[in-house]
């Protein structure tokens, strides 16, 4: 018995994280900020992302984001060509149906910019690292929104996203 105990205990932790694991894959519409020394550059970008959660409070996410809606300044269009990134989430259940996270990873983007009759784009690697919230409509149904920032070489950004997923 004295053995049976420790292992009932074990299995019990081990069978509530299983619970949760699953994938998971969301859509939605994220405004990029750009700070830039001429002001702030305004980007719009439809948004997807997929990941898995490993357990109740960890997960692992990809991103993706290619821009909808470009930023005019002076004569110069500005244009976020994609956005991409991986990052490792966790999160915490506040109740049955809403929990907070924070997540942190690499991101990957490209910046077009056009104007004169001459188009340049640039693309790096960088950090982003955010916060956010998902609210559980039904099991497998969920809204979610977030902020997160992006640190990408001489580019600093701020991207607001909301989204609907699926879990399955």
């Amino acid at each position: 018995m004295k053995k049976f105990l420790p292992a009932l205990a074990l299995a019990s932790i081990m069978a509530a994280p299983a619970m949760a694991q699953g994938f998971y894959v969301d859509g939605g519409y994220s405004f990029v900020s750009i700070d830039s020394d001429g002001g702030d550059i305004d980007i719009g970008a439809v948004s997807a992302r997929a990941g898995y959660d490993f357990t109740e409070y960890f997960s692992l996410e990809g991103e993706a984001a290619i821009g909808t809606q470009d930023e005019e300044i002076g004569n110069i269009d500005v244009s976020l060509n994609y956005l991409v990134g991986a990052y490792l989430k966790a999160q915490y259940p506040l109740s049955d149906n809403f929990n907070v996270y924070g997540r942190l990873g690499v991101v990957n983007a490209e910046i077009e910019a056009e104007g004169f009759g001459v188009t340049a784009s640039d693309s790096d690697t960088g950090a982003g690292f955010g916060v956010g919230g998902q609210f559980l409509f039904s099991e497998n149904v969920y809204a979610r929104g977030e902020y997160t920032r992006v640190d990408i070489e001489e580019v600093e950004g701020d991207v607001f996203s909301i989204a609907v997923g699926y879990k399955f």
